[in-house]
């Protein structure tokens, strides 16, 4: 079973989607680029999630697919902060 992400990573997540109201609900699979993540939101986004979870993300890890999901992106932010 996949592990669900904490209440701050969704809090953080939404501010960058402008397009979902907030009583829609996050599920693992929405996609973000239909909820209104763009090129500039996804830059200040990794910057607002590296920052509230103290994690530096590989460059290697940047890739568009991890923007894809709010579960894909979970995936790499949990990894990271498990390996501390």
């Amino acid at each position: 079973m996949e592990e669900t992400w904490d209440a701050e990573f969704e809090e953080t997540l939404r501010t960058f989607l402008p397009d979902m109201n907030p009583e829609d609900v996050l599920s693992p699979d929405t996609d973000l680029v239909l909820a209104g993540l763009n090129s500039i939101g996804t830059v200040e986004l990794l910057l607002a999630l590296e920052d509230r979870y103290e994690v530096a993300v590989p460059d290697e890890f940047l890739e568009s697919s991890m923007f894809g999901t709010p579960a894909s992106l979970w995936k790499v932010f949990s990894g990271l902060r498990s390996s501390d």
